[in-house]
């Protein structure tokens, strides 16, 4: 067992030496160039390390929206996704081959070295597809995020264009604002004037619509590049948008409530009515039992008494007939 650990401890001091090296590189890099994109997780080997565990064409892009929705909008996203969750799933089963194989002259028996098989077997589904479950709660929750607070966003870029800033620098001057409470809208608004800045907000705002599955941001992507195609008001047009949005959540809110007594139904016949039934029908149930039980008894005592010899029939009467307690030797 000690060679197991002395080689477990080996990788694991290998893998934590070689992602520090790394790391401590790519910030070098980072500090010597005024702008560079995220790197790949593992160099020139990230894309043989991602395609290690292969994946359908359909579930690729299915993680990568799930990318996209949680922030990571970069190219290389859904690549170092793979790569990472992969080679962490590499190294587990590595050391777990390793610590199996060595246990056998450890002198452990086979029941517990099949349990150590269990364990690893469970542990390597559970890195395998934490790391999934993880990133689709992420991405919920920051679509949550944005999705409740674009309608305050949408007041806010209004009131800003009514008061002569440009669009671009009203975005701007909204994501600042919104930075302390809601980071996930006040990046999207960054990303969306940068691009503006550099190319067309027509182009800006439809990237922002593909780059996040919100139904309600794809709405307003496409009443924006409307409004700037034909030269409609942009200010009326964010704030009856930003009206429909609360009040489609408003709609939400009480088609929720309203659904809620027939959810409460399922706990409550689960979990309430047997102690009901118990309290109400448990007594009734038990006396019948007494009395199954006491007839029994009695049908068993007859059955005995009819069994017997007609000599002993005889006997038992006249001793009770003889005996001085009864009635008659009393007269």
């Amino acid at each position: 067992m000690s060679n197991s650990v002395a080689v477990g401890l080996f990788c694991l001091i290998f893998v934590a030496v070689f992602s520090i090296g790394r790391k401590f590189a790519t910030g070098k890099k980072a500090a010597d160039s005024k702008f560079h994109p995220i790197q790949d997780a593992f160099g020139g080997i990230t894309e043989a390390i991602a395609a290690v565990i292969p994946h359908s064409q359909g579930k690729r892009k299915r993680i990568q929206i799930e990318l996209s929705d949680a922030g990571l909008h970069h190219r290389n996203a859904l690549r170092n996704f793979l790569s990472l969750r992969n080679a962490a799933l590499l190294c587990w089963l590595l050391l777990s081959l390793i610590v199996f194989v060595f246990s056998k002259e450890a002198g452990i028996e086979s029941q517990n070295r099949f349990r150590i098989f269990v364990v690893a077997g469970v542990i390597s589904i559970a890195i395998f597809g934490v790391p999934r479950i993880l990133l689709s709660a992420l991405a919920s929750r920051r679509k949550k995020k944005i999705e409740n607070s674009l309608p305050d966003a949408l007041d806010m870029i209004a009131m800003s264009v009514e008061g002569g800033l440009p669009i671009e620098r009203s975005l701007n001057r909204v994501a600042i604002e919104m930075k302390g409470t809601q980071a996930a809208l006040a990046e999207e608004l960054r990303i969306i004037a940068r691009q503006s800045a550099a190319g067309s907000f027509e182009h800006a705002i439809g990237s922002f619509g593909k780059r996040t599955s919100i139904a309600e941001v794809t709405a307003w992507s496409a009443i924006m590049q409307n409004s700037q195609r034909t030269g409609g008001n942009i200010v009326q047009a964010l704030r009856e948008y930003a009206d429909r949005m609360r009040s489609n959540r408003r709609q939400r809110i009480e088609r929720t409530a309203s659904t809620a007594s027939v959810k409460l139904l399922v706990p409550v016949v689960l979990f309430l009515a047997p102690p009901v039934f118990i309290v109400l029908i448990g007594p009734g149930l038990l006396d019948f039992r007494d009395f199954i039980l006491r007839e029994q008894e009695n049908h068993a005592q007859t059955i005995r008494d009819a069994n017997l010899p007609e000599f002993e029939r005889l006997a038992s009467s006249s001793s009770i007939s003889s005996s001085p307690e009864s009635p008659s030797s009393q007269r």
